[in-house]
């Protein structure tokens, strides 16, 4: 009887173990997608390159060349790749600006073994910088960065470390790793709130990171004097809408906030296609090309 209770007990705390580890495995190793369409089907012409981060990364991107000398870096969300931001690129085409999308590390095709959330996925940004710095369509002081979801906590913390990018929007993003965790660990994960600090154990292990390391609300403090535009759905359920709040009261320098009431995650893009473009567009327009249009 003592050996059958026992091993149920073992039993239940290796389920416990291996659920908690399989749940921070699919943040901290999503599962690949590959993109399926390039910029030439939307009518894009491109390059097809590849970054290679400071930490030996190399990442793959596509450059589609701006008639304003203007870029915008577009930066997906977990387990996407870039052809997500291909419908963007393409608004932001018809207003001649140009974009970088890239792979992030762990994602698409892109090489790295793990997601850090934001954190090591700076280093993309930076390779992407340069490639821009030395490009000749381009204008070193014309720099953008717009990120969705896990895209927003790169765009804001590379922003933060990188004085070159001059204007920054992030869509339905969180504000702090650690806070997300502690709020909505049952939404994130699906499994009972006693298995969070095993969750966050392997997690941490699997990134080599702590969760405390991941705050892209910091990295808002220091964009001053650059702008900052802040998108998110009011029925955000994953990262709920007051991670936005908490952004746009914490930034030092010129920002805006867009709620949408009845956006959900990543969804105020295909809700409002148009007042997306005439925000977004209208935004970079002001902040990088102003009134000089050579």
């Amino acid at each position: 009887m003592i050996l059958a209770v026992l091993g149920v007990g073992l039993g239940a705390v290796g389920l416990a173990v291996a659920l908690s580890f399989g749940a921070a495995r699919a943040y901290t190793h999503p599962p690949r997608t590959r993109p399926t369409r390039t910029p030439a089907d939307l009518g894009l012409a491109y390059e097809a390159t590849r970054l290679c981060c400071a930490d030996g990364v190399v990442v793959q991107a596509w450059y589609v060349p701006p008639r304003n000398r203007a870029t915008i870096i577009l930066v997906h969300g977990l387990r996407a790749n870039r052809e997500l931001m291909l419908d963007r690129a393409a608004l932001l085409h018809a207003h001649g600006f140009g974009t970088l999308l890239l792979d992030l590390r762990a994602h698409g095709e892109s090489q790295g073994g793990s997601c850090t959330v934001g954190y090591r996925e700076v280093a993309e940004v930076q390779a992407a910088v340069e490639y821009l710095l030395g490009h000749p369509t381009h204008r070193p002081e014309r720099i953008g960065i717009l990120g969705e979801s896990l895209g927003g906590s790169v765009a804001l913390l590379a922003a933060g470390a990188l004085p070159q990018i001059q204007a920054v929007v992030v869509d339905s993003t969180f504000s702090a790793l650690d806070d997300l965790v502690a709020e909505a660990f049952e939404s994130l994960v699906r499994l009972p709130i006693w298995l969070r600090p095993l969750v966050i154990a392997f997690g941490e292990w699997q990134a080599g990171i702590r969760t405390s390391q991941v705050r892209p609300i910091d990295a808002a403090r220091q964009l001053a004097p650059r702008p900052l535009l802040v998108i998110h759905g009011g029925q955000d359920e994953l990262f709920p809408a007051h991670h936005a709040e908490r952004i746009f009261a914490a930034a030092q320098g010129p920002c805006e906030l867009w709620l949408v009431p009845e956006a959900g995650h990543g969804t105020v893009f295909s809700l409002r296609p148009e007042e997306y473009g005439e925000r977004v567009v209208e935004f970079y327009t002001r902040h990088l090309v102003g009134l000089s249009q050579d």
